[in-house]
């Protein structure tokens, strides 16, 4: 399995449709983390404490070279206000 985020959704479905792939889609709750140690490992806590499990994540940098990170987890809308909570924290 192959997991990937992408900026075009509707050309992506196209594209693996034309290939006749299979794929599924799911809503994910990004992050911009304080470049500092730990910090993803705050966020992973604190997301836990809430009940939220993180199904998977994806992380890299945006244009300014700060952390991104991507979680899938069930509820988005419960971990972006634990995630939103962070940011307006650090």
């Amino acid at each position: 399995m192959v997991r990937m985020v992408v900026d075009n959704p509707a050309t992506a479905k196209e594209a693996l449709d034309r290939e006749h792939l299979s794929y599924t889609e799911s809503e994910i709750a990004q992050a911009r983390l304080t470049n500092r140690p730990g910090e993803l490992a705050r966020a992973a806590t604190q997301l836990g404490e809430a009940n939220i499990n993180i199904e998977h994540a994806y992380s890299g940098l945006d244009a300014k070279n700060s952390p991104v990170v991507f979680f899938a987890v069930k509820d988005v809308s419960k971990a972006v206000a634990v995630l939103d909570n962070i940011a307006k924290a650090a």
